[in-house]
């Protein structure tokens, strides 16, 4: 199997390849199934790799302002932003 980068170039390969060979496009169906289930399985990858990134920042941005808007301890910080104390920690040492 022979991918290019543009689509276009693809339809036009299989469609002087079916012209060669004189065979049904069967194959090309599974195969353009397994390609879009990978898709879309890749796209759920991504959302959920993206959605952790953005919960990991907001407990970050959450954990900075309880370091400079309270008087709390690193454990509860840590408590209250579902993170570790070290993370904490780590934000407090980076704020100096």
């Amino acid at each position: 199997m022979v991918r290019f980068g543009k689509s276009e170039n693809d339809i036009k390969f299989d469609h002087a390849i079916d012209q060669l060979l004189n065979k049904p496009k069967e194959t090309m169906v599974i195969v353009e199934f397994v390609l879009e289930r990978e898709r879309r399985l890749g796209e759920k990858r991504g959302l959920a790799k993206g959605e952790k990134k953005g919960i990991e920042k907001g407990k970050r941005l959450f954990v900075n302002t309880m370091l400079s808007q309270t008087d709390f301890d690193d454990p509860k910080i840590a408590s209250l932003a579902d993170v570790t104390i070290e993370t904490v920690q780590k934000l407090r040492n980076q704020k100096k």
